[in-house]
């Protein structure tokens, strides 16, 4: 079973329904968030052009780009040792994402190059977080500060 199989089921979440009760008189040019379909054509579209910051918005091109994302991960290790689950079980946890109007992941750890071009192939950004855990506390560790 998927991973966001099992979380759709057991939240009884479900960000389609969720959009649908949105006024239709809202502008959806505005503000995307109204149509998993626009999401699907925004994830998709300049999948190929590097985002960049123009003031306080990110582009696509000269198309502001709405992130909508998710967490991907962490989660436990399989016994390959691998962080991520299996590419079959991610390209359809990909596939449910982009279903539900995201255009967007970020995950906690550098994800391997075959999880990134399932991404690209779907249309979703990553957001990739790099895992550090001595920043929390850094300046309270004097050794700590000048080993690094």
């Amino acid at each position: 079973m998927p991973i966001l199989d099992q979380f759709f089921s057991t939240a009884d979440f479900n960000l389609s329904r969720s959009i649908a009760q949105v006024p239709e008189a809202f502008d959806q040019k505005l503000h995307p968030m109204n149509a998993p379909a626009l999401a699907r054509v925004s994830a998709s579209s300049g999948t190929d052009s590097r985002p960049h910051v123009k003031g306080k918005f990110i582009f696509l091109g000269d198309d502001k780009f709405y992130v909508r994302g998710v967490t991907y991960g962490p989660f436990c290790p399989n016994k390959d040792g691998s962080e991520y689950p299996h590419p079959d079980v991610v390209e359809r946890d990909f596939a449910q994402i982009i279903g539900n109007g995201m255009n967007a992941i970020r995950t906690y750890s550098v994800p391997p190059r075959w999880l990134l071009d399932a991404a690209q192939k779907q249309g979703l950004r990553v957001m990739v977080g790099l895992p550090w855990e001595q920043h929390v506390t850094i300046l309270d560790d004097k050794e700590l500060c000048r080993a690094i």
